[in-house]
């Protein structure tokens, strides 16, 4: 961070600020620190606000790169696991999974997409948002109303879950959703 700041002359305090938020979400879950009470993880939402051309999004960027690439990795691996699982017969099909992405940063998504996605990778998630304002615009934007509700219950981490017809049921015990963006 001080380098950084020393080099680049970025803002020690947004640097520390994404770090924070990249380390929460490499720990996740494996993290959580268990009272008589309640069980708590690693979640931070971090807002970090500063004037146009403060760096903000390359700050947010490096902090987030090594989280960046070990997604990358896994969407290959995913990529060519899934495609070898799709050409088989479909009798090796119904006794093989299908293979399912792990990934840790999550830019566009649906409420489903966030439940799957930490289905997949129990860990945990980021909701890596360059402008916030994005985020917030787009509650509610593929359905009738209430991702706003459900965002402000899972920002500690209770768990949540998907039921739809047609669609097999997801659940969540405990959910790891760190949230940065500027």
């Amino acid at each position: 961070i001080l380098a950084k700041n020393e080099i680049e002359n970025w803002d020690i305090n947004t640097l520390g600020c994404a770090f924070l938020s990249a380390t929460a979400t490499a720990i996740g879950t494996d993290g959580s620190i268990n009272t008589t009470h309640w069980n708590d993880i690693p979640l931070l939402w971090s807002a970090i606000i500063g004037e146009s051309g403060t760096a903000k999004s390359h700050i947010q960027n490096y902090a987030f790169k090594v989280v960046r690439e070990i997604d990358e990795k896994n969407v290959k691996v995913f990529n060519s696991a899934h495609d070898d699982w799709l050409k088989k017969p479909k009798k090796e099909k119904d006794k093989t999974p299908e293979p399912k992405p792990g990934k840790y940063m999550m830019k566009n998504f649906t409420p489903e997409v966030i439940i799957q996605a930490h289905c997949n990778n129990p860990k945990g998630l980021v909701v890596f948002k360059d402008e916030l304002a994005e985020w917030i615009k787009d509650f509610d934007k593929h359905k009738g109303g209430g991702e706003k509700e459900m965002w402000m219950s899972e920002w500690n981490g209770s768990g949540m879950s998907s039921d739809r017809i047609g669609r097999k049921s997801e659940n969540v015990t405990s959910n790891c959703i760190n949230l940065i963006g500027g």
